[in-house]
């Protein structure tokens, strides 16, 4: 197997699906790795990666993705009810 030429583009975010992820929705995480796959997947070929490669690289990213979107939900309810300090 031959790398793919660099000539796929990749398409703007669905942001709908990433919004509705972030609340750790089974089907909405679902939503986005479906509609994200293939785009993930040209983009790794597009780089010159074999196929086999981009596979595996590809579905490695979105359980990556999801413990992403996981901690910085819990790191922006921290956040959002952390205390204030003051120095004075």
């Amino acid at each position: 197997m031959s790398p793919a030429p660099a000539t796929s583009t990749f398409q703007s975010t669905r942001w709908a699906f990433v919004l509705r992820s972030r609340g750790n929705s089974p089907k909405a995480l679902g939503g986005l790795c479906e509609v994200s796959w293939a785009p993930v997947f040209r983009f790794l070929r597009s780089e010159g990666r074999f196929n086999d490669d981009s596979r595996e690289l590809a579905q490695e990213f979105f359980p990556v993705c999801s413990r992403v979107v996981v901690s910085m939900e819990a790191i922006r309810r921290r956040v959002a009810f952390a205390p204030t300090c003051s120095v004075r």
